[in-house]
């Protein structure tokens, strides 16, 4: 036998020589690697801020193609791929699996479901990942046209009727939409397949109506409640024994039911922007909370809980909250100085909250934001001084103070976005403003000079009790992302950060939008536009 030439050896690709396994290895590898530009996330990495994985999604409409390019390279490369179920595990429905209809049904646009047919039988047995993004990036909430969403009820159907027959091997789902009827069509037909079969794999579920407005509604978008999510699993329990994140953004439930899926797994649940008839009462989140006790992050965004089943004499009753020995990090939205206080009531029984976030989540319509005067006075003045001890981390958006702040209100860091700047008097070592500051009978600071003579002064008058340190926030800076100049005054260090123009685009949007998770943003195919509508949860809150 005659053997190779050199030349041919040469020519022949290092990557060739590769044993199958390691090649396969090295596709998987490079299926499931983050992007080179990090896609914004709803929470940020877990070994910072105290985050964690409840509702990252770490692939887009993008990312889940790089199969198929692999599959295109060569025969060698088609079989190790079709041969390698990992690559084949995240499922994506996006605008891009659209094909014209049939002239005859009117030629509206179809899905096209072959794609996740492929995926569904090349993943063979691994556990899936699905993320259903049915939001219109194009659509502006001010648009006065007549709006019709291009995701429908009858995509919702036919991409769940290829989905829902592997429910057994889902690990996460997202569904994304902007308004509720696909929604409601997603959630109908997953209620059927869990109370039949179950999801024993399934750690992550993420339902957002990515519409903020719909949260300000009279009236609950369903209101039969036997309709609503889970209505049908009431005499039903360990339908979700693995689930560990659970995200409800603008989606109402059978608050009931939804406890009773709940095991000692949770570690995250967030249940935000919902209209008051659709909003949990107190009874109905104590019950939640005491069946995720070892939650380690809450989000309560504008969901209440209604007040509507306690008395006058509720906040002056014991606590009712469950232990929550692990509870870290909590963010409340709230529209109600009563609501916020009925909410860290019920919340005593978390000696272990580092970080807390207080925002208003009011309408945007209301004249005047929500008052966290006395909030910060329940926390930090007798016999409620102890109630949560090892508080590190205070987060003020857009309320406001119609009182004094408790001389002793005291947290080692204090962040203040959009806040009026008599905040300061809470007591920090370390103070960071993001957005606009006003003192009293001042205007409003229009540049970063105005803003650091306000926040100056505000120290200096402070003596020994001003922070050590305090970080302003400069949008568009001049030179980029980076530290632009620091300046000290008394025992007072300001640094001056600026940041990319990207921001200041966001800022401009986003200064009147209503609240949201501070930590959160959306996912998917989600970008910073210029023009986008604020309103619509599509953006990043949370940028460093």
């Amino acid at each position: 036998m005659t053997p190779p030439s050199p030349d041919a050896t040469r020519r022949r690709p290092p990557i060739d020589a590769l044993p199958t396994e390691l090649l396969a290895y090295i596709l998987t590898l490079a299926t499931h690697a983050p992007d080179a530009e990090p896609r914004p996330a709803t929470v940020p990495d877990p070994e910072q801020e105290g985050g964690d994985m409840c509702t990252y999604q770490p692939f887009d409409a993008a990312s889940v193609k790089r199969p198929l390019r692999y599959a295109g390279t060569c025969r060698r490369w088609r079989a190790v791929a079709f041969d390698t179920p990992l690559l084949w595990t995240n499922i994506c429905v996006t605008p891009d699996m659209f094909v014209p209809g049939c002239p005859a049904d009117g030629g509206d646009e179809v899905l096209d479901t072959c794609w996740l047919e492929l995926y569904c039988r090349l993943s063979r047995n691994r556990a899936l990942d699905i993320l259903i993004d049915g939001r219109d990036m194009e659509w502006r909430h001010a648009d006065p046209r007549c709006y019709t969403p291009w995701f429908t009820t009858n995509h919702m159907t036919h991409a769940l009727s290829v989905l829902l027959p592997h429910l057994g091997r889902w690990r996460s789902i997202s569904v994304l939409t902007d308004v509720y009827s696909p929604m409601h069509v997603a959630l109908k037909a997953l209620d059927t397949f869990l109370v039949a079969y179950g999801a024993p794999f399934l750690e992550s579920i993420r339902l957002m109506r990515c519409d903020a407005y719909a949260a300000f509604s009279r009236d609950s978008p369903v209101s039969d409640p036997a309709q609503l999510f889970l209505a049908s699993a009431t005499n039903h329990r360990g339908l979700l024994p693995s689930l560990r994140h659970l995200t409800m953004r603008g989606v109402p439930a059978c608050w009931s039911s939804v406890a009773a899926q709940l095991t000692d797994k949770l570690c995250s649940l967030e249940i935000s922007h919902l209209p008051r008839p659709a909003q949990p009462t107190v009874t109905n989140f104590v019950v939640l909370l005491s069946a995720a006790k070892n939650v380690s992050r809450l989000v309560m965004n504008g969901a209440g809980p209604s007040l509507q089943d306690v008395g006058q004499d509720f906040l002056d009753s014991a606590p009712i909250g469950p232990s929550l020995p692990l509870l870290s990090h909590v963010v409340l939205g709230i529209r109600k100085t009563a609501v916020g206080f009925a909410l860290l009531h019920m919340l005593h029984g978390a000696p272990k909250m580092h970080h807390l976030t207080l925002e208003d989540a009011s309408d945007p319509a209301e004249r005047r934001s929500v008052d966290c005067a006395p909030l910060i006075a329940f926390l930090h003045l007798r016999p409620n001084a102890g109630l949560f001890p090892t508080l590190a981390e205070l987060r003020l958006r857009r309320v406001r103070f119609g009182g004094p702040v408790p001389p002793g209100a005291h947290v080692p860091y204090l962040e203040l976005i959009s806040v009026e700047p008599n905040a300061l008097d809470v007591q920090a070592d370390e103070v960071c403003i993001r957005g606009p500051i006003q003192l009293p009978r001042r205007p409003l600071a229009l540049s970063i000079e105005d803003s650091c003579d306000m926040v100056q002064t505000m120290c200096l008058g402070k003596g020994d009790k001003a922070p050590r340190l305090v970080t302003v926030h400069e949008f568009e800076g001049p030179d980029g992302d980076g530290l632009r100049e620091y300046r000290n005054f008394g025992s007072t260090e300001m640094r001056i950060v600026t940041r990319a123009s990207r921001c200041a685009e966001w800022w401009e949007e986003s200064s009147n939008a209503p609240s949201s998770d501070s930590e959160d943003s959306e996912v998917g195919s989600s970008k910073l536009r210029r023009g986008s509508d604020p309103y619509k949860l599509d953006w990043p809150l949370e940028l460093y």
